[in-house]
């Protein structure tokens, strides 16, 4: 009995001694994040990764904007950078007593933040710098299918494509904004960094908003034509029983900058197909590397949320691809002739 007695206290002492694991909670952790706030969960998640932290009070001051300072501590961490003997830089106002010196050093020694005579600690992280900090840092790649109308630097724009490509940033269709100069909180900076990190936080779009975002599916013929209004209508014919095409010229496309025709398919006064017809004389080589790029970047966003694999036939005169989300299908084949139809 006295064996038995022992051998449980052992048991209650050895049990005790093994550390028990708490996942950190946004509303445990901060006064002013509750479970019902849009980014607690992906502030839960970097704090339980001990890459952000509150202040002495016990909040987290989530609309707050965060100061350059504060975002390079937050990327450095986030990369897990050695701040071991890191080198000054040579900012004229970031000196070894400056708090993040260590961080802003060995991000600017990678090539993430530029060598310029000051890096203004304290000023607000702008949206267009995140842009290019995350990509840098982070080396994304891809091409965007979409329309992106408020980055007009040329420079700036394969930055804000990289990232909205995979699903980090999200471009909204009826505007098509990326708001470059405005200034980053610490609540969008966490949903960023989370994005970065955990792709099953990343967000998609359906290709058919990023081609045709003046579009529904379901939308009767005269509900279409009073959105297209600002482009010409060159047909307008019955295609068959209970079927009708509407059929326009001259649809661009920022991301190829080619020219469409654009053939609109009702059934039943219903849209139910979009057909983009390429209308370049020239055929495979029109297809550029970053067509096909931003393509499998659609393709690889949509893959991770059908629950059936993709088909992909590529070829000396083909680049096709067809998949399905929802009750949507989309095909996608050179020279550049897109398809997007209603499948339910």
């Amino acid at each position: 009995m006295k064996r038995f007695v022992a051998a449980c206290m052992t048991a209650c002492l050895l049990m005790m001694m093994v550390p028990v694991i708490h996942h950190a909670k946004a509303d445990q952790q901060f006064s002013d994040v509750k479970e019902e706030y849009f980014a607690f969960k992906e502030i839960s998640y970097l704090t339980d990764k001990n890459i952000i932290k509150g202040f002495p009070d016990g909040t987290f001051k989530p609309s707050q904007t965060v100061t350059k300072r504060q975002a390079a501590v937050i990327l450095a961490r986030s990369l897990e950078l050695d701040l071991t003997n890191v080198e000054d830089q040579g900012f004229e106002d970031v000196s070894k007593r400056t708090s993040g010196y260590a961080e802003i050093s060995a991000l600017t020694e990678l090539g993430v933040i530029e060598k310029e005579d000051n890096f203004e600690p304290g000023s607000p992280l702008l949206r267009s710098e995140m842009a290019k900090w995350l990509k840098k840092a982070f080396d994304f790649e891809g091409a965007f299918l979409g329309h992106i109308f408020d980055v007009k630097d040329q420079e700036l724009l394969p930055y804000v494509e990289a990232l909205a490509a995979i699903g980090i940033t999200v471009i909204p269709s009826d505007t098509g904004s990326f708001r470059p100069e405005m200034a980053v909180t610490r609540a969008q900076l966490v949903i960023f960094m989370t994005r970065v990190l955990e792709p099953s936080y990343r967000v998609s779009v359906p290709s058919a908003k990023y081609l045709m975002p003046e579009l529904e599916f379901l939308m009767s013929k005269e509900e279409v034509k009073n959105k297209m209004t600002g482009y010409t209508l060159v047909g307008d014919r019955a295609d068959g029983e209970n079927s009708w095409m509407l059929t326009y010229s001259d649809y661009t496309l920022q991301m190829d900058n080619q020219n469409y025709t654009l053939n609109l398919l009702f059934k039943d006064n219903k849209l139910v197909s979009i057909f983009l017809n390429n209308n370049s004389s020239s055929d495979y080589e029109y297809l550029s590397a970053d067509y096909k790029k931003a393509i499998d970047n659609q393709a690889k966003l949509l893959s991770e949320e059908i629950p059936f694999p993709m088909e992909k036939l590529d070829f000396e005169q083909a680049y096709f691809y067809t998949w399905r989300q929802n009750s949507v299908g989309y095909m996608l084949n050179s020279p550049g002739d897109i398809s997007i139809y209603y499948t339910k």
